[in-house]
């Protein structure tokens, strides 16, 4: 992994790439450090906000909650925003309410009085899927079979079961993100 970011030290698709890795390794310190490169370097993408607010909310929940406040606050490109701000609202939300005791209770009312603000509310889904990737102006796309073997995916947004794909991003970085509100026994790929 670290030959990689060698090879490439300014290439920001590749600290994404590398950031993904660590912080699917639960090595949000190290991925954050690659995150905050790419802001510095690419500050007009608001995947580059809510990959460091990911990566530091473990650690530094209130440093997370401004960076999604700086997505959801920001003037993006109708591709590059489009369903960003829902999903980083749905994440902010999510932070926010596994606070608990890890923060002042001055600070987590002010961040419940933020939310109230913006509207924003814990996404009532009982499954969420979602999809990022490293490379812009590319079109990956998140496919979820249920249990039923009821297909959702670009051109079937919604399934019977109550599940449904929020959007089809064809540029930027995603996030496609995949909700139900009712989990069907079984698996689901």
């Amino acid at each position: 992994l670290s030959t990689t970011v060698e090879n490439k030290p300014a290439d920001a698709e590749v600290a994404r790439l590398a950031g993904y890795r660590l912080r699917a390794w639960e090595e949000g310190q190290s991925a954050a450090s690659l995150f905050l490169g790419v802001l510095k370097k690419r500050p007009f993408e608001p995947q580059s906000y809510r990959d460091l607010a990911l990566a530091v909310q473990g650690q530094r929940p209130v440093l997370a909650a401004l960076l999604f406040e700086a997505v959801l606050g920001g003037k993006w490109e109708a591709a590059k925003g489009k369903s960003i701000g829902v999903v980083a609202g749905e994440e902010y939300a999510l932070l926010v309410q596994g606070l608990g005791d890890k923060v002042k209770p001055a600070t987590l009312a002010f961040l419940q009085d933020r939310l109230k603000a913006l509207k924003i509310a814990p996404p009532a889904g009982k499954l969420r899927v979602t999809l990022t990737w490293n490379t812009n102006a590319t079109d990956i796309d998140l496919w979820v079979t249920d249990p039923l073997g009821n297909k959702c995916f670009y051109s079937n947004k919604k399934l019977p079961s109550g599940g449904q794909l929020l959007d089809d991003l064809t540029q930027g970085y995603g996030p496609e993100r995949f909700q139900s509100d009712q989990v069907i026994p079984g698996k689901y790929l």
